[in-house]
């Protein structure tokens, strides 16, 4: 297009052309960065289309069971500069070695052995009850949340899926490292936690972005276990209580639990 034919454009078709540009270079800035990350852990991946929030999950689940046939586990993750910036930091500054981290799943780190009191150890005044509140007013979440960015409609952040070479899904957050800074637990304690849910209640940590990581499973929990269910989680995830809820009580926590088969947490 020539200045000649610029000029007797509207304004209004200007605006539209220049939306679209910004649209495409933010666009083609995300997926160079997706696929960087990806190139960096070096597992085969796909970069996914634009999708809603439903058929993502859908999709993710279909994935899923391919690679229990082929020997993968798939894993979604977001064009992110945070996360890439912090995957470059992992590998090339701190050394991360995959297999020396596998070997440090364990039953016995801290994240499984806490307690509510030893978090709460320096307030004598903790008092449970409050903490707790109602098992009530908990919404439902059947549908992955975290790469979308929602208003009037739900866009989704560019994401790839990754091809994780493992059928032992708690180990994909081993494999793609996430966490160990803040109150975010380290990639091995994670996966111990990650374990165990997933062999008690078939949870499989299928998202991440660099602050949010969300869990699929087939059906909610039972309300015989949401309540300690729920302690756990916000032992795992202090935010998912404290700034995931509209009355900030674990109770609220739990009540989700026994609507949901997405569980989601996020480290402010």
């Amino acid at each position: 297009m020539g200045i000649i034919d610029i000029l007797k454009m509207d304004i209004r078709d200007l605006k539209d052309i220049r939306d679209k540009d910004v649209k495409e270079v933010k666009e083609n800035k995300n997926d160079r960065i997706i696929e960087k990350i990806a190139q960096k852990l070096g597992y085969p991946y796909k970069l996914l289309p634009e999708m809603t929030p439903g058929k993502l999950t859908e999709f993710y689940r279909s994935e899923f069971e391919r690679g229990r046939r082929e020997g993968f586990t798939p894993l979604v993750i977001a064009g992110d500069r945070y996360l890439s910036e912090y995957i470059d930091t992992t590998f090339d500054i701190e050394n991360y070695d995959v297999k020396s981290e596998l070997e440090n799943i364990s039953d016995e780190c801290e994240l499984m052995t806490m307690t509510l009191q030893d978090m709460f150890e320096e307030e004598p005044d903790f008092d449970y009850e409050e903490f707790m509140g109602n098992i009530e007013g908990g919404e439902a979440i059947n549908y992955f949340m975290s790469v979308f960015e929602f208003g009037k409609m739900a866009k989704m952040t560019p994401c790839a899926l990754l091809e994780i070479p493992t059928l032992n899904p708690w180990e994909t957050v081993v494999y793609a490292p996430f966490g160990g800074w803040n109150a975010c637990p380290a990639p091995a304690d994670m996966a111990a936690m990650c374990r165990q849910w997933y062999e008690k209640y078939g949870a499989v940590p299928a998202v991440i972005t660099h602050d949010t990581l969300e869990f699929v499973l087939d059906k909610p929990v039972s309300v015989k276990e949401a309540e300690a269910l729920a302690v756990r989680q916000y032992l795992f995830c202090n935010d998912r209580v404290d700034q995931g809820t509209a009355n900030g009580t674990a109770g609220e926590l739990a009540d989700s639990l026994t609507k949901s088969k997405i569980w989601y947490f996020w480290w402010d």
